[in-house]
């Protein structure tokens, strides 16, 4: 390896050229001060001039966290995790010097765990195909979504919470800002993410004053999803246990009790709380109230790709009563209608069909928003990935949630080893995938020569299967999407 300097707003930077890669890596950059003492539960402050150059020394570092939240062969004990975790990671190709399409992307892991240095998100694959890619590194759980009524009277929205949301944001800006010092063009950023990541480009979607004009969802999104949540005074009395249930009295104090207080290996304080987890909230200033309405209205995301997988299986049901509780929250008085294609006769078999009707509720909601796009003009994209996942120690566990990221990133065997069965298929699907990725990210159409045609959404459509099969092959019951489509404008 051998220095690169880019210099940026802050100061000077040194990377890391990998040579046989063609690659350059910086690592460790961060974007804003390291929200520790006073900053504690503050919206991020822009990162302060520095003398000297900072080196990427490859040291990784994730935000506080329990565990839980890596696959692969990453030893969770040998990760750093610390309060100081607003970094990002910038890998470019070493031969071109200006214009470089971007790419920004925002991990997931529920917004309590995951971190920008995981291995699946390395940049060298994507960066030697003509792209920069930025990883970002946030605030997670009970350090980044905390809500109190001190911070209330501290911020100036007149609320709290969602500060891993502004770091997000603020990640975002300083890329729109810095990204040109890197021979990446900011007139060409587009934004991705992959469950709470996916979550999170929707949500930036509604703050997307000239940022970006195209971006990627993957398994996860804010509309209707549930995740983002509407019960902002639940999360400040839950702020309020914190503090009774550590024995302290105000923001102060608790600002000055040391993070392991609150999370740390096997523990998370906001588990004995009322909610059992702070997560995005919908405080009707930094994420609008009425989140979905706003995310359907959007205009100023010109492209996008959206997509689920075939067995993201995330809803549970123990019996058949249960079964159909879980499909009344969707389907409300169509419950009987969709109880004909979901039905059990059993506990056992409503176990396995609740993981259908989620996994399919999953793609419908998102083709709901894609028709949604359409009628406004707007392009998009949506893919259903169905390839079998090989999980070493589990055995196949289907398309399940994530495994498509793989064939995007190419980092198989970084991730699970090089003993990791990688077979023809498999790098076929790693250079389909990736091919329709980088063209979206560098064009605005994933389309290209080679390449199975990928229809845009429209108001009628076939679905898009990436994955057994790849082309517009893949045909759900019409009289069921319609099902979906009727349940879903009800829901809004």
């Amino acid at each position: 390896m051998y220095e690169y300097r880019v210099k940026v707003e802050e100061g000077m930077i040194e990377g890391n050229l990998i040579k046989d890669k063609g690659v350059v890596e910086f690592l460790r950059i961060p974007y804003a001060l390291p929200p520790v003492g006073e900053l504690r539960w503050k919206a991020p402050v822009p990162m302060a001039h520095w003398q000297g150059t900072r080196k990427s020394d490859g040291r990784e570092i994730a935000g506080i966290q329990t565990k839980g939240w890596f696959g692969g062969n990453m030893d969770f004990s040998m990760l750093e995790r610390s309060e100081d975790c607003l970094y990002l990671n910038i890998w470019k190709p070493e031969s071109m010097k200006k214009d470089i399409p971007v790419y920004v992307w925002y991990h997931g892991g529920g917004f309590q765990g995951g971190f920008n240095g995981d291995p699946m998100f390395n940049g060298e694959f994507l960066a030697m195909r003509g792209i920069i890619l930025v990883t970002v590194n946030y605030r997670l759980g009970t350090m980044g979504f905390f809500c109190h009524p001190d911070l209330e009277k501290e911020s100036p929205y007149g609320t709290s919470g969602n500060y891993g949301f502004m770091d997000q944001i603020a990640a975002l800006k300083w890329v729109k800002k810095n990204i040109s010092a890197f021979g990446g063009d900011p007139d060409n950023i587009t934004i991705g993410g992959q469950s709470a990541g996916g979550m999170s480009v929707s949500l930036l979607m509604t703050k997307n004053d000239g940022l970006f004009k195209k971006a990627v969802c993957e398994s996860g999104d804010a509309i209707l999803s549930g995740r983002i949540l509407d019960n902002y005074k639940e999360m400040v009395e839950a702020g309020l246990e914190v503090e009774r249930i550590l024995g302290v009295k105000g923001i102060e104090e608790l600002r000055k009790l040391p993070a392991d207080r609150f999370v740390r290996e096997d523990y998370d304080i906001a588990a004995e709380t009322m909610v059992g987890r702070f997560d995005p909230v919908q405080d009707g200033k930094v994420i609008p109230r009425d989140l979905t309405k706003v995310i359907l209205e959007d205009r100023r995301t010109e492209k996008l790709i959206i997509g689920s997988n075939r067995d993201e299986g995330f809803m549970t049901a123990d019996s058949v009563n249960e079964l159909k509780a879980c499909v009344k929250e969707i389907a409300g008085d169509l419950t009987d209608r969709f109880l004909e294609y979901y039905g059990a006769e059993d506990d056992a078999e409503a176990r396995d069909m609740i993981k259908k009707f989620g996994s399919d509720e999953w793609h419908m909601r998102l083709k709901y928003w894609a028709r949604k796009r359409a009628e406004k003009g707007l392009m998009t994209w949506q893919y259903y990935f169905t390839k079998d996942f090989y999980n070493p120690g589990v055995g196949y566990t289907g398309a399940s949630h994530s495994s498509e990221l793989m064939y995007i990133f190419g980092n198989g065997r970084r991730l699970f080893g090089d003993d990791y069965v990688w077979t023809e298929d498999m790098q076929e699907l790693n250079t389909l995938m990736s091919s329709y990725w980088l063209n979206f990210i560098k064009t605005g159409d994933p389309n290209g020569e080679d390449l199975p045609i990928w229809p845009e959404i429209k108001d009628e459509e076939t679905d898009m299967e990436i994955g057994e099969e790849t082309g517009p092959t893949y045909e759900f019951d019409d009289e069921l999407t319609s099902l979906f489509m009727e349940a879903e404008d009800k829901l809004i």
